[in-house]
């Protein structure tokens, strides 16, 4: 969880937020403060800090300590903890004593007169298959998925049902002025076309070992490269993305586990919620398959080159240089198959009337997504549960806080002129699914 200094920036950042909202809602082309008008920020300062001041880091951090905690099972869309999570919040919004504006209002549950339920369609792996070929001979295969694996490989991201081209290893995927060290530039001066094909890269960094890196940091350990590997998916997004990625995941002093124990931690990822879309005949977003291979199977695919990955490593870390080569006459195809169901989520929905009779009926829309990632597989300690806290349990307890305080205004007959629906999106993470279903199928005001 943040800490006090984390959450009295926190709170900084609301209030700033909330003075906004008030002054902006009391423009000058509204009529002077009286009695039954809201003032401006200019014109009863004062008055605007006091609801400012009942938002408090305590208060903050009462209600995430709650969402965040391991009770709601990291709040993946469709399943349980997120439901959790929506019923929470809807009580929360009842207790305050804003107006629903779900559409699931029913005698059995006093809550969905806040929610928004809709369907969403699940499509999830049930085998990927990896093969090489070179004038039409296998050189080498894996597959990976519930019913059948070898360990060799395994799917790490990506969607594209079929995908063939042909193969170019790019060194370590590296891309850094900093440190003098730019995989992309030296495939790029070797005349080297990776984006119709596929891209095969080592994982981390030229390493001396797990703690020592052969690259020019200031410390001499290994840099955000080995740190957060997603930098080399952002370096290749920038750089234009390849049909297919292919990482060789036990290769290196820092690579703590063989890819057949990955492989099985990936596997009970498969019995999760998958990806998500709005329509069964509507595919998610394509993106290119992105495997984790074994040293072994990289080795059969390099084959042609009369390299291996040994060699490789060994040959980059003593000339701290870029190696990349495309490997000769040798395609890769992948095929993935996959399965899923309709499955149900909720938005959450609840506002507070502007006070003028005019205004009322332009309606300011404050949200944040309550959904996360759920749960994961392969903890060093044991701990499975995505919290969430910051993504976006932060900024889910802050509309609460600011709601509550608007509502505290409004009770004492100094409310928002115009109205403020508070929406906490689901399916965030699934690719803004929630505020996809609420601004183009279903709005409620």
């Amino acid at each position: 969880m943040a800490s006090q200094s984390a959450d009295r920036s926190l709170v900084l950042s609301l209030l700033f937020t909330l003075s906004i909202s008030v002054s902006a809602i009391g423009q000058a082309s509204a009529p002077p403060a009286s009695a039954g008008n809201t003032p401006t920020v200019f014109e009863q300062p004062a008055l605007v800090s006091d609801y400012q001041s009942t938002i408090t880091a305590n208060e903050l951090a009462s209600h995430l300590y709650l969402l965040a905690s391991d009770l709601f099972e990291g709040r993946e869309t469709t399943t349980r903890g997120q439901k959790l999570a929506a019923h929470y919040l809807a009580s929360q919004y009842r207790r305050m004593g804003l107006s629903p504006k779900g559409t699931a209002a029913s005698e059995e549950d006093v809550l969905g007169a806040y929610l928004q339920p809709f369907p969403v369609f699940s499509q999830r792996l049930q085998k990927a298959s990896l093969t090489a070929t070179r004038a039409g001979n296998v050189l080498a295969s894996s597959v990976f998925g519930k019913t059948e694996m070898d360990g060799n490989s395994y799917l790490a991201f990506g969607n594209m049902p079929e995908v063939s081209g042909s193969l170019v290893f790019g060194g370590y995927g590296i891309s850094d002025k900093e440190l003098a060290y730019d995989d992309y530039e030296a495939m790029q001066a070797a005349g080297l076309v990776y984006t119709d094909g596929w891209l095969m890269i080592l994982r981390d960094e030229p390493l001396a070992d797990a703690e020592t890196s052969l690259l020019p940091t200031e410390d001499g350990k290994p840099s955000t490269w080995t740190q957060q590997p997603n930098l080399k998916f952002n370096a290749m997004f920038q750089r234009g993305l390849p049909k297919g990625i292919l990482i060789v995941g036990d290769a290196g002093p820092a690579a703590e586990k063989s890819v057949k124990q990955a492989a099985k931690e990936q596997l009970a990822q498969l019995d999760g919620v998958g990806s998500l879309s709005l329509k069964a005949s509507e595919s998610s977003t394509q993106y290119p398959p992105f495997f984790v291979i074994s040293s072994e199977l990289a080795d059969k695919m390099l084959e042609s080159s009369g390299k291996s990955i040994e060699d490789l490593r060994a040959q980059i870390g003593e000339s701290v240089a870029p190696v990349v080569f495309a490997v000769p006459d040798v395609v890769v195809s992948s095929t993935l198959s996959n399965g899923g169901d309709e499955l149900g989520t909720e938005n959450v929905l609840a506002l507070v009337e502007g006070s003028d009779p005019v205004l009322k009926n332009e309606v300011v829309l404050i949200s944040s997504h309550y959904d996360h990632i759920g749960l994961a597989s392969g903890s060093k300690d044991g701990d499975t549960v995505n919290n969430g806290a910051d993504d976006d349990g932060s900024g889910t307890v802050a509309l609460l806080e600011i709601a509550e305080a608007f509502m505290r205004a409004k009770e004492d007959g100094h409310g928002p002129r115009r109205s403020i629906l508070f929406v906490n999106f689901t399916g965030e993470e699934k690719g803004l699914l929630g505020s996809a279903y609420f601004a183009d199928v279903e709005p409620t005001v």
